[in-house]
């Protein structure tokens, strides 16, 4: 599971930011919501909320690349330092990722300058004993192992462009640390964006029997008037239920919303029944909002989330932000400074004094401004004079 992830000097990020998905213990609402590992008490959900441009996107495709950095699958130098100053791109891009598989917490940091990797290490604590292990460092080119791999070897030269991660778990893809943690990185962590098309992701699904039904099940659940969905060779069919005639449509004659849905729904079936987290940049921002909080409460509901699945959005659709819904450590908000540099921080760090009346409502009080994150409109055109009318 996703515990915590830090960015630093990327994009829009100047200064280290942290999106944490562990439970405060000052927040006692909707403790059902919290999965326990040993010692760990885990959210299965978190929210940004934004106003356009404020970097809500750039701290979850964050996360994405850094998992394409490790797999060897991007050039180092798109790694894009901190915009609006010269000198931040004179320091390293920080990455740093905390999560936990079977009974160990993982920590991994890498740094980035230049498109080079100046700094990357692995920390592994155990939960049954609490002892924490430096399993590599790596400054530069230069690099030692800890005691757990210190019968490791590398045959050849250390790139600077190329993960250490990477390059010992081709060497010794049996080593039970190296392909637990790597399974993470590889399979477990997953993305949906704006671009994602039901048309591939439907095919791959239906190969998947056990997450295809769970899809199917899920689609009359929601009451879409779709009796059925086919996959015939790499054509998607939709069958709609008229009367007494089933009429077959082609997936392109379905309306954007329900295209959506289809595109959404086959990853969160996944990810349910394979306990991965699910990464939706603002690929659910047209559903309705029963919709949405009923997707979201497959996560927050241990009964069908029985493999510690987690679903991190972004959004701006404050239907979802109800104080009856979520926990406050679940609502996270991302803002820009005087800088224009990204800050994110979450609900739980405002005083809950005021917030725990029963008349207040989350959702009233971020379009009052309260909570920050919010566009400032000025209201400053004058229509009679851009009109020619005076």
């Amino acid at each position: 599971m996703l515990v915590q992830f830090t960015l630093e000097n990327y994009r829009s990020v100047k200064d280290s930011v942290t999106f944490d998905l562990q439970a405060l213990n000052k927040v006692h609402e909707k403790t059902e919501h919290i999965i326990e590992k040993f010692d760990d008490k885990i959210l299965p959900f978190a929210v940004i909320f934004g106003a356009n441009g404020s970097g809500k996107s750039t701290i979850v495709n964050g996360l994405t690349q850094l998992r394409e950095i490790i797999l060897g699958e991007i050039p180092l130098t798109s790694i894009t330092p901190y915009y609006f100053s010269e000198e931040k791109k004179k320091e390293s891009t920080t990455f740093e990722l905390v999560f936990t598989v079977n009974e160990n917490e993982y920590r991994y940091i890498i740094k980035i300058l230049s498109g080079k990797i100046e700094y990357e290490s692995l920390e592994m604590v155990r939960f049954s004993t609490g002892r924490k292990s430096l399993l590599f460092e790596r400054k530069k080119n230069e690099y030692h192992f800890g005691r757990c791999f210190i019968n490791l070897k590398i045959l050849s030269e250390l790139y600077d462009q190329e993960s250490l991660f990477k390059v010992l778990y081709d060497r010794y893809p049996g080593n039970d640390i190296l392909s637990e943690t790597m399974n993470f990185i590889k399979n477990e962590i997953d993305y949906i964006g704006t671009k994602d098309m039901a048309e591939h992701i439907l095919p791959d699904i239906f190969k998947k029997d056990k997450v295809w039904d769970l899809f199917r099940q899920m689609l009359q659940e929601l009451d879409l008037d779709i009796k059925e969905v086919k996959v015939v060779g790499e054509h998607v069919i939709v069958i709609h239920q008229v009367k007494d005639t089933c009429m077959h449509l082609p997936l392109a004659a379905e309306s954007n919303g329900i295209r959506e849905l289809l595109t959404l729904l086959p990853k969160i079936a996944d990810s349910l029944l394979s306990g991965k987290v699910l990464i939706a940049d603002e690929s659910i921002r047209g559903l309705h909002p029963n919709v949405l909080k009923h997707i979201i409460g497959y996560f927050i509901n241990n009964e069908s989330n029985k493999f510690g699945a987690q679903l991190l959005m972004t959004s701006c659709d404050i239907s979802i932000l109800k104080k009856e819904f979520l926990r406050r450590d679940e609502i996270w908000f991302a803002a820009k400074n005087e800088e224009q540099s990204t800050i994110l921080y979450s609900l739980a760090d405002f005083s809950k004094v005021r917030d725990n009346r029963k008349t207040v409502d989350y959702d009233k009080r971020y379009l009052d401004g309260v909570y920050g994150a919010n566009p400032y409109i000025r209201d400053t055109i004058n229509w009679t004079k851009f009109f020619g009318c005076e």
